[in-house]
């Protein structure tokens, strides 16, 4: 068609995925989609709503091009489709209203939002602007980045919310909920402050040294005012190394600080909130070193427990001879139960067999690692024959 015109109080339904191909559209009167899967409408033209959409619970309206509404949108979905390299610029106008279960912003789409908007689910891709800062009211639902960019006159994330992605906020950011940059590593940027309250939650995942990419980071151009958890936690199989670093907040300036951080386990962190941002470094562990003296032919296993040394296997291992020495590095500051024994089969490479002698390690005294400390001549001496029951010693 060359032009489509729906005048005032007439109606269009439509009963099949259909697509309009025509150089104009505009709607004065209703357009309603039947409440069939799949039964989409494509508008592969300029167009423009003064009337009533529908999609109904089941279908979408796709917009191709650029328009001007002032009427109101309901359903299912509301989607923009993706444009090559050309911008397409929708403006719903005071008075005009979107409820719907998802809006969907494809690669250069801007949709600016001065009436009333309630979507369940926002998605807003590479090169697309949703702005909401002048909009009479706005409920974007859950918002998730792909890339793209959202302005608000204030952006507020309430308890129980997540906003996740990666993507950019022209607006200062209020964080009650959570804040988890990326889908498996990504990056989100605040054009304004942060604040994050103390309900708020902040998740970052790494999964490399490269940020944005392998690690997530949240940018904040302004102030970052902190408060409430800091989640760091390890993806795609990822080992950290001593001195790797991760600036996971950049930010103008900062106040506050966070009152809890969960780290992986397993690793000595150090937390800096240096002059431009916040950096996790993997730092040198320390260490418990000694020497094993006793008198038999067989292996003598030294073994170090964290924590709990009553759940074998232990956390870490040597296997040396009588009158040699010991030694445990890069280990995280925490408590530690280290102990030696000697199996007395006539292998003596253990585990003990059946009705043999188990090491008994009775009450034990604490072996702490404090801010990566070296621990040395942590000596343990196994007295006795070959023949005897060998009992470890556990020394502070």
């Amino acid at each position: 068609m060359n032009t489509l015109t729906i005048e005032t109080n007439a109606q269009i339904t439509i009963d099949e995925q259909t697509t309009f191909l025509a150089d104009q559209v505009d709607n004065y009167g209703t357009i309603r989609i039947q409440d069939v899967n799949g039964h989409n409408l494509r508008i592969q033209a300029p167009f423009n709503n003064y009337g009533v959409v529908n999609s109904g619970i089941y279908a979408a309206l796709i917009l191709y091009e650029s328009g001007i509404h002032t009427g109101t949108f309901t359903g299912k979905q509301l989607s923009f489709f993706q444009s090559p390299d050309t911008e397409r610029i929708n403006t719903f106008q005071t008075g005009s209203s979107i409820n719907v279960n998802a809006i969907s912003a494809g690669e250069y789409n801007t949709i600016n939002i001065y009436g009333s908007v309630i979507s369940g689910t926002t998605y807003i891709r590479t090169n697309s602007v949703v702005d909401i800062s002048a909009s009479q009211s706005a409920d974007l639902g859950l918002i998730v980045l792909q890339g793209g960019e959202i302005i608000a006159s204030a952006f507020n994330i309430s308890s129980g919310e997540t906003f996740s992605g990666t993507g950019t906020i022209k607006s200062n950011v209020t964080n009650a909920g959570t804040v988890s940059p990326g889908n498996s590593a990504g990056s989100i940027t605040v054009q304004g402050d942060y604040t994050q309250s103390a309900d708020g939650i902040l998740e970052i995942e790494l999964g490399g040294t490269t940020a944005g990419t392998q690690y997530d980071q949240l940018t904040v151009t302004g102030t970052a005012s902190m408060a409430g958890t800091l989640n760091v936690s390890l993806i795609d199989g990822f080992i950290p190394q001593v001195g790797d670093s991760f600036t996971i907040l950049p930010y103008g300036t900062r106040s506050g600080g966070f009152s809890t951080l969960n780290v992986p386990e397993g690793y000595r962190w150090g937390f800096e909130y240096g002059y431009s941002g916040i950096i996790l470094t993997v730092l040198e562990g320390g260490s418990i070193s000694g020497t094993v003296t006793c008198n038999s032919p067989h292996t003598v296993f030294v073994d170090l427990w964290m924590d709990d040394y009553t759940s074998p296997p232990p956390a870490y291992s040597n296997n040396i001879a009588c009158g040699e020495s010991y030694s445990f590095t890069n280990l995280p500051d925490g408590t530690y139960y280290v102990g030696a024994w000697i199996d007395l089969n006539e292998s003596g490479d253990g585990p003990p067999d059946e009705g043999e002698p188990y090491a008994w390690y009775g009450d034990l005294t604490h072996l702490s690692i404090i801010d990566g400390e070296v621990r040395e001549n942590i000596d343990i001496s196994i007295e006795g024959g070959i023949f005897s029951i060998y009992l470890p010693v556990i020394l502070r």
